[in-house]
C-alpha cells in the first residue's frame, strides 16, 4: 500500500496555482487587447481619448509586470535544489534603508511611517536582496491598506536567540476568517479592492517564504476596522554559524 494523499495535494496545489496565474494573467492582457483595438479601430478618436486609453494600457503592462515578477520571485524561493551562499546581515541597518527607501510612499498617501528599533547591531545569516523585499512587502502591504492621516510603525524587539520586527497598521484589519489564509498564493480579502490597490495577491506568500527560507516564522493579528500587526521572528546570527541557508 501506498500513501498518495500527500502526491494528490500537490498536484491539486499545482493546478490551483496553474489556474490563478492564468487568471491573473489573462484579465490585464484581455484589457490591454480592449485598449489598443479601441486605438487601433478608431482613427478620428479624440487626443485627450486616445490619452486617457494610453494611460490605461500603461497601467496594465505594470500591472503584468508586477505579476510576473512576483512569479519569477516566488519561483526563485520555492526552488531550493541548490544550497544559498548567504552573508551576515545587519537587519537593524538593513530597517533603516527599507524605511526611508518608503518614506516618500507613506507621505503620497498621507500616512506616516515611524520606526523603534534597537541602536546596536544585530546580525541575521541571510539573503541581503531577500530580506529587503521580505519587509519592502509588509510596509507596502501596510501603506495600501491604511487610510489617510494613520500611522504605519515598525518595531523590533531583541530576544535571547531570536529578533522579533512588527509592521503595525491602523488600516482595515482582516476578518479573522481570512486570517489562516492570507499568506496563500493568489488570496485576497477583497479581490476588487486588492485589484484596484494594484496587487497581485503574492507579497504576502513571497513574505512567507522569504521568513521560513531564513528559518524563521510569520504571524498575523488584527481586528477588523482596527489595524494589523505582522510579526516576523528570524534566529540571530550565532559566531560559530555556517554561511549556508
Amino acid at each position: 500500500l501506498k500513501d498518495i494523499t500527500e502526491v494528490r495535494r500537490l498536484e491539486r496545489a499545482r493546478t490551483d496555482f496553474v489556474a490563478n496565474a492564468s487568471h491573473e494573467l489573462k484579465t490585464p492582457i484581455a484589457a490591454l487587447k480592449g485598449f489598443i483595438d479601441t486605438l487601433v479601430e478608431d482613427k478620428t478618436m479624440p487626443a485627450d481619448t486616445a490619452s486617457h486609453f494610453l494611460s490605461r494600457s500603461s497601467a496594465q503592462v505594470s500591472r503584468l509586470q508586477g505579476v510576473v515578477t512576483d512569479l519569477l520571485q516566488l519561483s526563485r524561493l520555492e526552488s531550493r535544489d541548490e544550497d544559498r551562499a548567504v552573508l551576515r546581515v545587519n537587519l537593524i541597518e538593513l530597517l533603516r534603508a527599507v524605511f526611508t527607501d518608503k518614506l516618500q510612499d507613506a507621505h503620497l498617501v498621507g500616512t506616516t511611517l515611524e520606526t523603534a528599533l534597537p541602536d546596536e547591531a544585530v546580525e541575521v545569516l541571510g539573503e541581503n536582496e531577500s530580506l529587503e523585499q521580505l519587509f519592502t512587502n509588509l510596509i507596502d502591504n501596510a501603506l495600501k491598506y491604511s487610510p489617510s492621516g494613520s500611522v504605519v510603525r515598525i518595531v523590533a524587539e531583541l530576544g535571547k536567540s531570536t529578533i522579533k520586527i512588527q509592521v503595525i497598521d491602523q488600516g482595515i484589519g482582516i476578518p479573522v476568517k481570512d486570517q489562516a489564509r492570507i499568506f496563500e498564493r493568489f488570496y485576497r480579502v477583497d479581490r476588487a479592492r486588492s485589484r484596484e490597490k494594484g496587487g497581485t495577491g503574492l507579497g504576502l506568500s513571497i513574505v512567507k517564504h522569504i521568513t521560513e527560507l531564513h528559518g524563521g516564522k510569520v504571524a498575523v493579528e488584527s481586528v477588523e476596522g482596527e489595524g494589523a500587526t505582522f510579526t516576523v521572528t528570524l534566529p540571530i546570527a550565532r559566531p560559530e554559524e555556517d554561511l549556508v541557508l
